[in-house]
């Protein structure tokens, strides 16, 4: 066993023919996306969240909120066999400091799972090297993960042979549409009250001047002006907050145009008396269309705009023959929508050593005791 210096960061050689990479640069992501790519094509992954497109701008943004790349790279020979995607974050609370590895966190962060075209159980060796020989840590976090990930079986059961102290937690379902049996059918699968209600909503739009729906495929011509329209929308909605126009258009635009290069990307804007009063943007890979983001005017929340550019977007999913139409989100009204849902869960492991205990142990009692304080001096405020 040998540790060399790799292009980015430490690589070690097990003896068993693979190199384990600790990739800590978007720099460095940027000169392996073809082997990278070469790996998910041999997998066949049908994950768009491990793609080049995708990863690469969600990193982007996960370094401007100090979260540091730390990626696995798993490579025998000049073939990349393995990749999980991880990022560090040092914090601390009154003087107490601890490193967190999670996926790179943004927002409703997509699930991102270990992917290898090895036998799975071939690399564990390499699990361990990475986390016990690369690099130091205290926690780490998983916070949506399918139950039946790589990452909710193979590498915390992995982890909790070692001595890390694992725990896992379901979280809220995340649900899909199956859109290989008809239109009509799925369409008459959905609850008759919300089925009229979404007719209801259809009728009153018509009222308003007339609804139309125009749509960005890959290919098209028209990716700018859709994104002009989405600004215009996101500029009426209730998610115009500062945070969103500050950074989360920048970083909803970065990953549009990655995901449009790349041939992945659909724009669909609904129009009301020619005025575009909600959009919905997806990603299209494998068979699949993934709700991405969706934003609509406030002004028009009587018709639920929202929900009307969803449908339209759903039905051509069934039109192009898609195997199915997933929901990146997890809300109630995507349950009233959906006829699959999957189980997904949390993931905490704690490092076995006594001191990331304590630290972990007393940063969550420091966050406890100020969220109660916040909580006391809201309810002072309430009563005054």
């Amino acid at each position: 066993m040998t540790i060399s210096d790799g292009a980015d960061g430490p690589v070690l050689l097990d003896g068993t023919g693979i190199a384990i990479e600790l990739v800590k640069s978007l720099t460095r992501l940027g000169e392996i996306t073809t082997e990278w790519q070469s790996l998910l094509d041999r997998v066949g992954s049908t994950s768009p969240f491990l793609h080049p497109a995708f990863l690469l701008p969600w990193y982007s943004q996960a370094e401007q909120d100090r979260l540091r790349t730390h990626l696995m790279a798993a490579w025998r020979g000049k073939r990349l066999v393995g990749l999980l995607p991880l990022s560090l974050k040092s914090s601390g609370i009154a003087g107490l400091s601890h490193r967190r590895l999670s996926p790179p966190l943004y927002g409703s962060t997509p699930p991102f799972d270990l992917v290898t075209s090895e036998p799975p159980a071939s690399l564990l060796m390499a699990i361990d090297l990475f986390f016990e020989r690369l690099l130091a840590w205290d926690r780490i976090h998983w916070p949506a993960m399918p139950a039946q990930s790589l990452v909710s079986t193979l590498v915390t059961e992995h982890l909790r042979r070692k001595g890390h102290s694992v725990r896992i937690v379901p979280v809220e379902s995340r649900f899909s549409v199956d859109t290989r049996n008809g239109w009509d059918n799925y369409f008459a699968s959905i609850r008759s009250h919300y089925r009229n209600e979404i007719k209801r909503q259809g009728r009153v739009a018509e009222r308003m001047g007339g609804a139309r729906v125009e749509t960005f495929r890959p290919g098209g011509a028209n990716f700018e002006e859709h994104l002009v329209h989405a600004r215009m929308v996101i500029g009426a909605s209730w998610k115009n907050s500062d945070e969103m126009v500050e950074r989360g258009l920048e970083h909803l635009e970065r990953m549009s145009r990655s995901l449009s290069e790349a041939g992945m990307f659909f724009i669909h804007t609904l129009f009301l008396g020619g005025k575009p009063v909600a959009y919905l943007s997806e990603i299209e890979h494998e068979g699949r269309r993934y709700a991405f983001h969706i934003a609509y005017d406030d002004e028009y929340a009587v018709v639920s705009p929202g929900t009307l550019v969803l449908m339209s977007a759903i039905r051509m999913a069934f039109e192009d023959e898609m195997q199915s139409y997933e929901f990146c989100g997890y809300r109630d009204y995507l349950r009233r929508l959906s006829n699959v849902d999957a189980d997904f869960c949390s993931v905490d492991v704690t490092n076995r050593s006594v001191l990331s205990h304590l630290k972990v142990g007393g940063l969550d009692l420091l966050r406890r005791l100020a969220d109660q304080n916040k909580f006391t001096h809201s309810q002072v405020g309430a009563r005054q």
